[in-house]
């Protein structure tokens, strides 16, 4: 579990993102790009705003979009029906609901973050502390690590 249930939503979460990979609930979304031949959004030629997650360090100019509040998986609903997932489970091209300004208890975490410092995307779709590839801050560490290491993360993208 990368989130805890106790969160404070500062904005109400953005569900107009959706994405072509799988996404685990709670990790750093950045800006995607829209397959070619997709059709997504009201009109089957529209281009939608893509999220993703990504794997080794976060490019240099990436931009941030929020905190996946849904895990987005690969599933078949013609052999596994929708009701086996829990409500947060979105399957991969539909809409998924991200957090752009709110507080968040998180486990994604590299390095050991300090009380007011800055948080900043890190390796694998996590908040680290210190600066990767010139990326800018995208929040504020509210707390320390406790003993499950989650530390509470105050981020803002408005």
């Amino acid at each position: 579990m990368a989130l805890k249930a106790d969160r404070r939503m500062l904005a109400p979460e953005n569900i107009r993102y959706v994405s072509g990979n799988a996404i685990v609930e709670g990790a750093a979304v950045i800006l995607g790009t829209q397959g070619t031949g997709d059709g997504v959004g009201q009109a089957l030629d529209a281009a939608a705003v893509v999220a993703a997650s990504y794997a080794g360090a976060p490019p240099s100019g990436t931009k941030f979009l929020g905190v996946s509040l849904d895990a987005v998986v690969s599933i078949d609903t013609t052999v596994t029906p929708r009701t086996s997932y829990p409500t947060t489970t979105r399957k991969i091209g539909e809409p998924f609901a991200v957090a752009e300004y709110a507080e968040l208890w998180t486990n994604m975490i590299v390095g050991t973050p300090a009380l007011e410092g800055d948080a900043y995307l890190a390796a694998d779709s996590k908040f680290g502390t210190a600066a990767v590839n010139s990326n800018p801050v995208v929040g504020k560490w509210k707390s320390t690590k406790d003993a499950n290491g989650y530390a509470l993360l105050q981020i803002k993208t408005l």
